[in-house]
């Protein structure tokens, strides 16, 4: 009789532990995501990039690092939005993504959250992969949403 009570209190207990590897797990990967990213920052802005040594364009830098995360997500911006869970800006966490609206008034270009009202991009010809804050007055002007691929 007492071996059930017991039997549920183990079972209990590893839903509660896999519950909580499951979140550090998605922890780990929103900070190698950032870390990743950051270590391309200076790099050169390359259009239809994604090469560590070459540089990036803003969707293939942001590919890149969620592939190190372990991570697949698709090429182009519009796709990242497209299938990514949308969020609101106040809901942003490390890793998520930040969508612009620059061109033609449809998603054309992607940054990753950094924490802080920053994010991490490859912002355009002739610029450096860079931090930037989502305040500034051009970002809130093209900004279009955010999505994450780690909820």
């Amino acid at each position: 009789m007492k071996k059930k009570p017991i039997l549920s209190i183990i079972i209990i207990l590893i839903f509660f532990i896999s519950c909580a590897s499951l979140k550090e797990s998605a922890q780990n990967k929103r900070e190698v995501i950032v870390r990743y990213a950051k270590n391309f920052l200076n790099k050169k802005y390359r259009y239809g990039v994604q090469d560590p040594h070459y540089g990036f364009d803003c969707s293939g830098l942001v590919q890149y690092a969620y592939k190190e995360a372990g991570i697949n997500i698709p090429r182009t911006a519009k796709e990242q939005y497209a299938r990514s869970k949308k969020i609101n800006k106040n809901e942003l966490e490390l890793g998520d993504l930040v969508f612009f609206s620059i061109e033609k008034n449809e998603i054309s270009h992607v940054g990753i959250y950094v924490g802080n009202n920053k994010f991490i991009h490859s912002p355009s010809s002739g610029k450096n992969v860079r931090i930037d804050e989502l305040s500034n007055p051009y970002w809130e002007k093209v900004y279009a949403g955010c999505g994450t691929y780690l909820k």
